[in-house]
């Protein structure tokens, strides 16, 4: 074996903790945005950057090695379902819960690989990308998670998936300063989001060991509905 791999600590199983501990500061960020500083929503937000990256590396990991892409995808979609309701409450946002993006993603692998007409390929993915901004992520969920399966390298490949994120985010963050002459400190957890948690992400890929680790298939899926309606509910208890 390589021992550039033997020397990489992270198996699949501690990136999925450590996404669902960066997802869970993003959403008390963002659900409890104006009881904390300015100094905490960035911090807070900058850990949450590394949470989309993870799960999209591992969604085409998982692609890779699942016996079965249809019961895959058909846990996506139903834990997706699941937690429609307690995103939309928690979020109070009417867009797609992050595993919608995810089974788009999964989609979309699925049909770089078997459709032989590429023209009608990146058509379709075009579409289902513009569909995806009803979506968390939208727009850039579903580029990033092609970009991890397609692009090879050392270092590019898990660097590069980042720059459509990276870009978009600073161009809604610098948009509305130039035209209105806003503040950049509304911006700056996003710019954490995108730029502190996009770095950390990289670090965390690169010593990533390829190994599965313990089994955990279905904590992230029945965590991500739980956090976000008992966060809810915190809420309301608190504005009561």
């Amino acid at each position: 074996m390589d021992n550039s791999i033997e020397n990489r600590r992270l198996d699949a199983a501690t990136l999925k903790l450590l996404a669902i501990i960066g997802m869970t500061l993003d959403h008390i960020a963002i659900v409890f945005a104006p009881q904390l500083s300015l100094g905490i929503r960035i911090l807070f937000y900058s850990c949450g950057g590394i949470t989309f990256p993870i799960m999209a590396y591992l969604l085409v990991e998982g692609y890779k090695h699942t016996s079965n892409v249809k019961r895959y995808g058909q846990r996506l979609l139903l834990f997706a379902l699941l937690a429609f309701v307690p995103f939309a409450w928690a979020m109070h946002s009417f867009v797609l819960n992050v595993l919608f993006t995810l089974f788009l993603g999964l989609v979309v692998l699925y049909l770089y690989d078997r459709m032989k007409n590429r023209l009608g390929f990146w058509s379709i993915f075009i579409g289902l990308t513009l569909l995806s901004v009803v979506m968390d992520w939208g727009l850039i969920g579903l580029p990033m998670v092609l970009l991890y399966y397609i692009v090879p390298g050392k270092w590019a490949r898990y660097i590069l998936p980042l720059v459509p994120s990276i870009l978009l985010m600073t161009l809604f963050v610098f948009l509305p300063i130039i035209v209105s002459g806003g503040s950049l400190e509304t911006g700056l957890p996003q710019l954490g989001f995108a730029y502190m948690g996009g770095t950390l992400s990289v670090l965390l890929l690169k010593n990533y060991n390829g190994q599965r680790g313990r089994p955990m298939k279905y904590l992230f899926y029945a965590y991500y509905p739980g956090h976000l309606l008992l966060l809810a509910l915190l809420r309301e208890w608190i504005q009561r």
